[in-house]
């Protein structure tokens, strides 16, 4: 097949992101697809995408509606984006990507884009991740409609480059989305969270939680605590080296913390999971009670992650849970508007205070996050 024999096509589709960088909601997603490889290709009687480029079927692009032009781009472009074909691996790969789609689609269609027909939406699915909404299909042994767009392809080989690429992307992107849309409001959280993640923070938290390590795993040679059995003629290296164990975190989700707090917040918690590996990190949500306790062990545990929440603030229910828990060390991450019971944990407390300068404890050591 010629891919380059298709003017009319071509025309189409330049008009078709122009016009997609022209919406003010639409500007980062516009970059994204700037930036990959496009060509018309007969692999998929639609479209598809591996990551690196988005194939469309000239035939099919000329058939639909300028408008639903514009929509499939942009639906091609958020499966990118969102990294969907990387992920999902422990899920029929066709009910994977027809949850992508049910994600994908209802953030286009908020955003008052129209799609071609037959595309999968279930006001159901709002504001649930891509593998909550695959897991909800397998449940209910969904059948898969003969006439789906089936569009996620696998990688090609080098999907670690492929995925670092997309990653840079990423990060080019929403440089130039915040000259502006300072505020990033218009990529999607999750995405916004993604990109947040990408950046080093400002807080050491190695030296902070240093002290606080507590279990050893065999990671090489370790100049350490000379043997007793040698001591002391000889001085011993030894094969154990510091690690950390389980970390808790609670996570202040009153009504005073903003989105972009919570991003902040989390672009933190994933820093000292990815530079200190921790077993795991058990995070709580809390405001004038406490939310559901999550267990984030992987990179992409962080991602999906929702925080459900708003309303007042207590710090009580967080003392009564450090209490019965005896965490090795505490990290509360909260604007600190609230109360300071009486009664106060014994185990340590890292305060990771957002924008209160002049916030004050009486027990635990104080890191300010400015936003």
């Amino acid at each position: 097949m010629n891919q380059n024999n298709h003017p009319e096509a071509d025309e189409a589709r330049s008009i078709a992101i122009v016009k997609l960088m022209s919406n003010s909601q639409a500007m980062f997603y516009a970059s994204v697809c700037l930036s990959l490889k496009q060509i018309w290709s007969d692999k998929n009687k639609t479209a598809w995408t591996n990551g690196k480029t988005i194939g469309i079927c000239p035939e099919f692009f000329m058939s639909i509606k300028p408008q639903e032009q514009i929509g499939l781009m942009l639906h091609e472009t958020l499966h990118v984006a969102f990294f969907h074909m990387f992920r999902g691996h422990e899920f029929d790969h066709d009910i994977f990507n027809m949850a992508c789609d049910y994600v994908i689609n209802q953030i286009i269609v908020d955003a008052r884009f129209n799609l071609p027909p037959g595309a999968l939406i279930d006001q159901k699915y709002v504001g649930w991740s891509a593998e909550q909404v695959a897991r909800d299909l397998t449940d209910n042994a969904q059948e898969i409609p003969q006439d789906i767009m089936l569009d996620l392809m696998p990688p090609e080989e080098g999907a670690d480059q492929i995925e670092a690429d997309i990653n840079d992307i990423l990060i080019q992107a929403s440089i130039k989305t915040a000259e502006l849309d300072p505020d990033m409001k218009s990529i999607h959280p999750e995405i916004r969270r993604h990109i947040n993640l990408l950046r080093n923070p400002p807080v050491p938290w190695f030296i902070l939680l240093s002290r606080h390590f507590s279990s050893f795993k065999k990671t090489g040679i370790n100049w350490g605590r000379p043997n007793r059995r040698f001591y002391p003629a000889v001085y011993m290296p030894t094969k154990k080296a510091m690690v950390l164990g389980d970390l808790h975190v609670y996570v202040d989700a009153s009504g005073s913390v903003s989105d972009q707090e919570f991003d902040v917040i989390l672009s933190e918690v994933w820093s000292i999971f990815k530079m200190l590996k921790p077993n795991a990190i058990h995070l709580t949500t809390f405001n004038r009670k406490l939310g559901p306790t999550v267990t984030l062990k992987t990179k992409k545990s962080f991602e999906t992650l929702n925080i459900l929440g708003k309303g007042g603030t207590r710090i009580g229910p967080v003392f009564q849970d450090i209490q019965e828990k005896k965490p090795m060390v505490s990290l509360i991450f909260t604007d600190g508007e609230f109360g300071m019971p009486e009664e106060l944990p014994k185990t340590p407390i890292i305060w990771c205070i957002i924008n209160t300068p002049d916030f004050e404890a009486p027990v635990g050591k104080i890191v300010h996050l400015g936003v």
